[in-house]
């Protein structure tokens, strides 16, 4: 083996195999400038925004999962945030509740890659739906192209979303903070949670122009966002999947999909003659001046006195699991005041004010759906 180099060759032949440099075009300047334009409006929306309990706890400051962050830092992500959704064209307030970050990556939920494929003309259904699997399919606008995904319970275990049995001890696998490996609600919500990754998956594949660079929840493999729930794809006639049953069963889950849903009522109290029961708290509600000042942010807001629904929406988005119907306390109303009017403050004029009522009617109707 000869170990002889070939002599160098400084020919302008040989050196234009080398990329030729080329000048920093005008307009990327323009477009970086643009950019920290952006962040900095993006920053001053999210420092009020991040005080509110408008926005989920992984954008709130002091929430229990920022504990070792600082303002700062919840700030510039949930800036961050906003500045994807600009490009993803949603809006600020919408990007705050449907943007996250996995891995130094953004990511969103499945239900919004299809919101933003739909205003483009895509179409996505579901073909089939049981707990071991879900097809999901869709077209392009034009109709000329079709995609479809099927996602399994094994599909998922394998990829690691999905916990898994250890055959060495018959439980499941954890790590080494003794936590399961794995999202859980594939174990509660089967149907949910592969619907959710069917989805995605067909939307990544007719559009990933649109999509490019984005990932979902599983992505992290667990993402704790109590404030998400995957959307439930019923299946009205289905036994329930032995499998499926096994692993609830480990977790001490509900066999039966429905007496997962089930609230335990309290047992009525027993009458007793010779001791009186003691009085309820009474609840104060809402003086005049109050209301008044309520229903002059609704209006803000672009909700008149004949939208009582969006004004009970509205009202009720800031209080988790709170009943439409219920009757609002003095504190309550108090609370709601202000808050809506941090977000009226945040702005000029009253177009964040709006563009939050919006977002919240929104989902409120595309959860009801």
């Amino acid at each position: 083996m000869t170990t002889d180099l070939a002599p160098a060759n400084n020919s302008a032949q040989d050196l234009s195999l080398l990329p030729p440099a080329q000048p920093i075009q005008a307009n990327s300047f323009e477009q970086l400038k643009n950019t920290v334009e952006a962040m900095q409006l993006a920053a001053r929306f999210a420092t009020e925004m991040c005080k509110t309990t408008a926005v989920p706890d992984i954008y709130r400051i002091g929430s229990k999962q920022n504990s070792d962050r600082s303002p700062d830092e919840v700030i510039g992500n949930a800036a961050a945030a906003v500045l994807y959704g600009l490009e993803l064209e949603i809006s600020p307030t919408q990007a705050l509740q449907n943007i996250f970050s996995v891995g130094g990556k953004p990511a969103i939920y499945a239900r919004t890659a299809a919101a933003l494929l739909a205003r483009k003309g895509y179409r996505t259904w579901t073909e089939s739906s049981t707990d071991e699997a879900v097809t999901v399919m869709g077209t392009s606008p034009d109709g000329l192209v079709t995609e479809a995904s099927t996602w399994t319970l094994d599909r998922a275990k394998k990829a690691g979303y999905a916990p898994t049995i250890d055959e060495k001890t018959g439980e499941f696998r954890k790590n080494k903070w003794n936590k399961i490996i794995g999202n859980e609600k594939y174990l509660s919500d089967p149907q949910g949670m592969l619907y959710a990754k069917a989805l995605m998956e067909v939307c990544r594949k007719l559009a990933p122009n649109l999509l490019m660079g984005i990932g979902d929840r599983d992505d992290a493999v667990v993402v704790e966002d109590e404030q998400s729930t995957p959307r439930r794809v019923p299946n009205e006639a289905r036994p329930s999947s032995p499998g499926v049953d096994e692993l609830r069963a480990r977790l001490g889950r509900a066999t039966s999909p429905d007496a997962s849903l089930e609230v335990a009522k309290p047992e009525a109290p027993q009458s007793d003659d010779t001791q009186a029961s003691a009085p309820e708290p009474e609840t104060k509600k809402p003086t005049t001046a109050q209301n008044r000042k309520l229903s002059a942010l609704f209006e803000r807001g672009g909700l008149t006195k004949d939208d009582k629904n969006g004004r009970r929406i509205v009202f009720a988005s800031f209080f988790p699991d709170r009943d439409l119907g219920a009757a609002p306390s003095a504190d309550e109303t108090d609370h709601v005041i202000g808050e809506l009017e941090k977000i009226a403050n945040s702005g000029d004029g009253d177009s964040v004010l709006v563009a939050f009522v919006e977002d919240v009617i929104t989902n409120a109707e595309q959860v009801q759906q």
